[in-house]
C-alpha cells in the first residue's frame, strides 16, 4: 500500500533546495524516483523479514507507461521489471470479477 512499508498516516513529504534554476521538470523527475524508492523500501522490508530475494518485479497501471521511471525502479531494486501485455490489470480482472 501507499504507506508500505512504514505504514505512517501522518508522514509529510517536502522539497528542498530548490532555487530559480530547478523547473517543474525537476519535480516530476523528483516524484517518478519517490515512487521508484518508495517501491525498493517495500522490496528491503521483504529480504530483511523473509530472506526470499524476488526475481523481477511485476507491474501494471499508468506508471508503467514511463520508460524513465521503470528504468530507475529496475536500476535501484537491481531486478528486471516486467510489464503484461494488458497495462490496466487491476481493470481486467474486475471486468472478468463482473462477468464482462
Amino acid at each position: 500500500g501507499l504507506f508500505a512499508p512504514h505504514w505512517r498516516s501522518d508522514a509529510r513529504a517536502c522539497i528542498v533546495g530548490m532555487s530559480t534554476t530547478h523547473h517543474k521538470g525537476h519535480v516530476c523527475r523528483a516524484a517518478l524516483e519517490a515512487a521508484a524508492y518508495q517501491t525498493k523500501e517495500v522490496f528491503d522490508a521483504i529480504y530483511a523479514d523473509s530472506d526470499v530475494e524476488l526475481k523481477s518485479l511485476k507491474v501494471d497501471g499508468g506508471g508503467t507507461n514511463n520508460r524513465l521511471m521503470m528504468q530507475f525502479q529496475a536500476d535501484i531494486i537491481k531486478v528486471p521489471v516486467v510489464k503484461p501485455v494488458v497495462m490496466e490489470t487491476t481493470s481486467m480482472g474486475a471486468a472478468f470479477a463482473a462477468g464482462l
